[in-house]
């Protein structure tokens, strides 16, 4: 009862996860500063829809596979898997990409991280971050850390947490949201 409560207050704007608060108070708002010039952020959905106000003209966009989240997407939305981002951004040009609630909930499997890491890194500049929410605890997430595309990032100290992963504890069924930090090292 409680989850359906909170969950409904949360679609009625009454409520933020405690993830959510950290996302959208401390995480978007870094990355909307000068300081990044072209963000990606992968998976759109009711909650996603004032996202793209915390960012510049031009600087945030939204993708997402299934066409009917494009309502809540940025004005520069691409309708795609994460795991296809190369056929739609150039080499390097991402100075960083948010994918939060993915892995777990669309990318399914071990192949398809692998995949979606390989692409991120592929349109991330040398040096581009990625910011990484999943659900650790949750049976359907497959663990980051067996994808070997995982090589072509390094962890980072993400500046306004101080650390480079943390965990929050939430009141729904997953019962926690994790957040990693990684840098895009330089391709041969």
């Amino acid at each position: 009862m409680r989850n359906l409560l909170l969950s409904t207050a949360w679609v009625m704007g009454l409520y933020r996860p405690p993830d959510r608060r950290i996302l959208e108070d401390v995480i978007l708002p870094w990355y909307a500063s000068p300081r990044y010039g072209a963000v990606l952020f992968v998976g759109t959905r009711f909650y996603t829809r004032r996202y793209p106000r915390i960012f510049r003209a031009g600087a945030f966009t939204t993708v997402d596979a299934n066409p009917g989240m494009t309502r809540y997407g940025a004005e520069r939305h691409v309708i795609a898997r994460v795991e296809d981002a190369a056929s739609h951004f150039a080499r390097g040009s991402l100075d960083a990409v948010i994918i939060n609630g993915v892995i777990g909930w669309g990318v399914d499997s071990s192949e398809a991280v692998d995949s979606t890491l390989r692409a991120c890194r592929t349109v991330l500049r040398d040096g581009g971050e990625m910011v990484i929410g999943i659900n650790p605890l949750r049976a359907e997430t497959p663990l980051l850390n067996d994808a070997p595309a995982l090589h072509l990032f390094e962890p980072f100290v993400f500046e306004p947490l101080g650390v480079s992963s943390c965990v929050v504890t939430t009141p729904f069924p997953e019962r926690e949201h994790a957040f990693s930090f990684w840098r895009a090292t330089s391709l041969p």
